[in-house]
């Protein structure tokens, strides 16, 4: 471990050591506690240490769904680079981790820098966190944090202390991974396929394509096979010039051709082909690439599943030179039948839509988009409008790539919370709930359903979906929640449950199954109104640190919703989350995406949240025993910028970052 220099440690954090401030502290000397804590998670005790030695720890301890932690305030501006490191050791459902932010002057943010996270149960051990101080940094705060998924866990610091470093010592924490697999050898195009297949039988000799080369369809469904392998056909016009022929008969011995078929005409195939093509994988989504020296085989059983075999061929495709693909048998499924990914639609770029749903979200074998579109300049409420934001026409494009890409699209309209959206301009403040910071709408309002259920109503007429998202997540976030009289008599819970449920029944008399986000279904105060929410709705639980077990999932199933789990940027969630609902069978997983309506002009910033697209579709269809989180976090970065080209540098409205 590289040597850190001690001389400017009293400059920085106070007892580190934990010291008692008096003989019944709850926390130690220097230190405070999370502001929002009302119950005795905290304690200061006398322990023996790591080593056996006396002394006294500082114990966090969370509840449910909860995020606790001790912080302590310190001057940094003499500072450059920082090590932070702890000793501590968890006990239940508990993920621990540390935290540093820094902040100007003014009180703005300017960085945020984090440790990897320790998980559940683990013995005595060593954190650490090193990092760079932003210029113009006067004061950083430390957290030593905790979080429970659903059930109840401590974390036990025995110390945390922050010394100044040398530039060469600092370097950005990076997770671990758990029970990586190498996969398939290197040097061969498979081992480009990403997600990882599942099984892979290397051939010999290789498969040119060329101009010459015939696309052909086997059987009676050859339009819906040809369609499948649209996106191959434009990637051959780019490289090619040109797209392949369509033949009307399969071509002769030694004319190349890519073979489309579905499974009932493998028997059929293989004797006119003469050789042995393996069996396609009983999941819908499953499919069999055959590559050999005149023919590449694409076979599935739906077109869904086509579509999926021609993305692996393109895939396998040389970056430049001949378009050659060595000799290879791939048989391949899903770990999880329902792998989503949420983006916002961009108001700024169609061509940036076309690109990451084609070049990203598609070719990564994702099935599903959660489409955040609450702000489209909606026909029946013109007075909400902002110039910015997108057309209903532009919103039936983005349906058109997303439909052409095999992706089945749920619409997300923010309700109950996170509604600033309703009450632009300062209109609809009449069903606001408390209009001095309009958020929430008011469930008792005359009006609330009706302008709700005219959006709802018109996203449904545009996008015809099977499922809708209605938000509701940190509905209390912001503003007082009940404020109203009649509101506060109800209580917070009933009036969620009937908000919830009222949304529920106008979606499901149409056919449309609701989903929604399940942060405030896992508060303490819903527990005994649970019972009283539909279960038809799909609970969508977020969570965005790793866990080895998700408590809130698992209670979540055990009331009898189906459950997606959710993440967002961090790797080891993603895995740990993923191969957790794998093993507890649960409905998918949900990959987030926090850019916003601009996201355009914005990613490049923020690339760390296109690049956990690529993890999370490694996880979420690789699944435990095949995924290759150590390839990804190497090559994820350079897969993003080659998938997405088009970067725009445009100023974007205060409003954009405020959904």
């Amino acid at each position: 471990m590289p040597q850190v220099d001690t001389a400017h440690h009293q400059g920085f954090v106070q007892n580190p050591d934990f010291d008692r401030e008096g003989t019944d502290a709850r926390v130690a000397k220097h230190w405070s506690i999370n502001p929002e804590t009302e119950c005795d998670d905290y304690a200061v005790i006398e322990a023996q240490g790591p080593d056996g030695e006396a002394g006294r720890m500082q114990i966090v301890r969370g509840r449910g769904r909860s995020a606790e932690y001790v912080w302590q305030r310190f001057d940094v501006r003499e500072a450059e680079n920082l090590v932070v490191r702890g000793m501590l050791k968890t006990v239940g459902d508990t993920t621990a981790q540390l935290r540093l932010f820094f902040e100007d002057a003014e009180g703005k943010l300017l960085k945020r820098a984090m440790s990897s996270h320790i998980l559940s149960n683990t013995d005595w051990t060593s954190l650490e966190l090193r990092t760079a101080v932003p210029t113009g940094t006067v004061r950083a705060t430390l957290y030593a944090i905790s979080f429970t998924s659903g059930g109840t866990g401590e974390a036990w610091w025995w110390n945390v202390d922050v010394f100044e470093t040398t530039a060469a010592d600092v370097s950005e924490a990076k997770e671990e991974s758990i029970g990586d697999s190498t996969g398939h050898p290197t040097g061969h195009p498979v081992n480009r396929v990403l997600p990882t297949p599942k099984e892979v039988e290397l051939g010999t000799g290789a498969f040119r394509l060329s101009r010459d080369t015939v696309l052909w369809a086997s059987g009676h469904s050859r339009v819906r096979a040809i369609r499948a392998a649209s996106q191959l056909q434009s990637e051959l016009v780019e490289r090619l010039g040109v797209p392949l022929d369509v033949g009307a008969s399969l071509p002769g011995a030694t004319r190349s051709a890519v073979i489309l078929a579905f499974v009932d005409d493998l028997v059929a195939l293989r004797d006119q082909l003469g050789i042995q093509l393996p069996d396609v994988p009983q999941h819908d989504e499953g499919y069999v690439v055959h590559v050999a020296e005149y023919v590449c085989v694409c076979a599935a059983r739906t077109e869904r599943g086509l579509f999926y075999a021609t993305q692996t061929v393109i895939q396998m495709l040389p970056d430049e030179g001949e378009l050659t693909i060595g000799g290879c048998t791939i048989r391949d499924w899903p770990a999880l039948s329902q792998r989503c990914v949420h983006i916002f639609m961009d108001f700024l770029s169609l061509d940036h839509m076309r690109e990451l749903v084609n070049h990203m979200i598609a070719r990564l074998k994702f099935n599903t988009v959660v489409l955040e579109c609450s702000m489209v300049r909606w026909r029946s409420h013109p007075e909400i409008w902002q110039p910015e934001a997108g057309t209903r026409a532009e919103l039936r494009a983005v349906q058109q790539i997303l439909a052409d890409a095999y992706l089945d699209v749920v619409p997300l309209v923010q309700s109950l919370g996170h509604c600033a959206w309703l009450f632009y301009h300062g209109r609809n403040l009449d069903i606001c709930e408390d209009d001095t910071v309009p958020y929430a709408y008011n469930p008792l309002a005359p009006r609330t359903y009706d302008v709700l259920f005219d959006i709802y109503q018109e996203v449904i007429d545009l996008l015809q979906p099977t499922a809708f998202h209605i938000g509701h997540d940190e509905v209390r976030m912001i503003g007082t929640f009940p404020k109203s009289n009649q509101g506060k008599a109800m209580g917070f819970s009933k009036l969620f449950v009937e908000d919830v449920n009222r949304l529920a029944e106008f979606l499901l008399q149409q056919g449309i199954r609701p989903w929604m986000w399940a942060d405030v279904v896992l508060g303490e105060d819903l527990a005994a109104h649970i019972d009283r929410l539909s279960r038809d709705i799909v609970m969508v639980d977020w969570q965005y640190v790793p866990f080895r077990k998700y408590a809130s999932t698992e209670f979540l199933k055990a009331s009898g919703f189906d459950v997606l789990g959710a993440t967002w940027w961090n790797p080891k969630n993603i895995q740990t989350f993923a191969e957790y609902v794998e093993r507890a069978g649960a409905m998918g997983m949900l990959q987030t995406t926090w850019l916003g309506h601009f996201s355009s002009a914005k990613w490049t910033s923020e690339a760390r949240q296109y690049e956990a697209h690529v993890h999370a579709a490694e996880h979420f269809w690789a699944g435990a025993g095949v995924s290759r989180g150590d390839y990804v976090e190497r090559i994820a970065g350079a897969f993003v910028r080659n998938a997405l080209p088009t970067r725009l540098d445009a100023a974007t409205p205060d409003w954009g970052d405020r959904w």
